[in-house]
């Protein structure tokens, strides 16, 4: 079954706005990119000329995920999505064996949040065939209880991925975690050994929230990130808004404890979602392909190259007509909730 249909189905049904905003909302963060492309495209056709005025002013990330370099992408190889499998799903480039692929680990903030729509996540992250797997924590949790589909620990999560997802076969392996996300994704990344550990405005749960978790459930807590230990994670990397008190705080403490951390500092207003500031300014491609590379050295090197190139061919293209302009980030997603996602 085509995983567009029964989008276009509950939208063709009911004609309301607000009930095809929910639609394309709930579209964003479990499509793949290639399908929420034909999503859109299709709902830009006469059939749906009631609603793709308002849409195009109100659907999350519409501009972006309709612009020609979508349009392109959309026809080439993509990511497919596989069954939900508990807070687990994974999206597999096919036909392509998986030496020669790169697998990337997701960790969501708080209610399966990325910062940004899902789909344009997974298309922002670096070109070249890939496998994502998305894990998505549930309200107020953070992972406390351990992840419905891959195990209760730490050490049971890491064995459940080399196990089911054989992690050890992949080209490269990146381990990222978004706001609280992070405090679990570093972890994983240690145990698993991960070549690359992204951390977007990292935020750790409080302690007595947790250790009275560990205690109801009769674990003995441990932490696989203290400075009794020695980092197992290639690369480490932390980005944060420089204005951001609370952020800039845990990422000092994080380097206290792990020194090789490379700390992204972005000069922005007093802002937790880091990604939504970089879509507002047109950044957010250039951001990918540094904090994301697999040759983190080189590609921060040239950092300022791409984002003055990014800006000024963008521009130029938008100003000839040859490119559409990316709308601002809808306001929901960039809420930040008083828990710090």
């Amino acid at each position: 079954m085509d995983p567009i249909a029964p989008y276009l189905e509950n939208i063709r049904t009911k004609q309301r706005l607000l009930h095809a905003q929910r639609n394309l909302q709930s579209a964003c963060n479990t499509l793949a990119p290639g399908d929420l492309t034909r999503l859109y495209l299709a709902l830009d056709t006469p059939e749906f000329a009631w609603l793709a005025k308002d849409l195009r002013k109100s659907a999350p990330s519409w501009d972006y995920m309709t612009a020609p370099a979508r349009r392109r992408a959309a026809r080439g190889p993509q990511l497919v999505a596989q069954p939900v499998n508990g807070q687990v799903q994974l999206y597999e480039t096919t036909g392509i064996e998986r030496q020669n692929k790169r697998l990337f680990i997701l960790f969501s903030g708080e209610n399966g949040q990325f910062f940004i729509p899902l789909a344009m996540v997974m298309h922002l992250l670096p070109p070249g065939p890939k496998d994502v797997l998305v894990v998505r924590a549930k309200m107020g949790d953070f992972y406390v209880a351990g992840i419905d589909g891959l195990g209760a620990s730490i050490g049971d999560i890491v064995a459940t991925l080399k196990a089911r997802y054989q992690t050890g076969g992949y080209r490269h392996v990146t381990v990222s975690g978004f706001s609280a996300g992070g405090s679990h994704a570093i972890q994983v990344a240690e145990v698993l050994r991960a070549d690359l550990c992204v951390l977007l405005a990292t935020r750790f749960p409080s302690p007595v929230k947790r250790l009275a978790a560990y205690s109801e459930m009769g674990v003995s807590a441990f932490n696989h990130v203290c400075d009794c230990t020695q980092s197992r994670a290639k690369r480490l990397v932390n980005v944060i808004a420089s204005k951001f008190e609370n952020d800039v705080h845990v990422s000092q403490k994080l380097k206290s404890i792990r020194p090789q951390l490379i700390e992204y500092h972005l000069f922005i207003p007093k802002e937790h979602n880091v990604l939504a500031w970089l879509c507002r300014t047109r950044m957010i491609r250039p951001f990918f392909l540094v904090v994301y590379g697999e040759k983190g050295v080189v590609l921060g090197l040239v950092a300022p190259v791409f984002a003055v190139i990014g800006l000024s061919f963008r521009g130029f293209r938008q100003l000839i007509g040859r490119q559409k302009r990316i709308g601002r980030v809808p306001r929901q997603t960039r809420a930040v909730s008083a828990s710090g996602d």
